[in-house]
């Protein structure tokens, strides 16, 4: 099954630190995709991968 997780902040070094700790956990084989956008002093990472 192919899932999503979206990491959003207003802090670019915490969303990041979310994001890697998250990576972490998952085999490398799994991970399809890593989206990265900013605006209006927002950052978010999504994350798409397979379960």
């Amino acid at each position: 099954m192919i899932q999503v997780r979206v990491f959003s902040s207003s802090n670019k070094m915490l969303v990041q630190d979310d994001a890697n700790k998250f990576l972490a956990t998952l085999p490398d084989s799994s991970v399809v995709d890593v989206k990265f956008s900013s605006a209006e002093g927002t950052f978010d990472i999504l994350v798409t991968y397979k379960s």
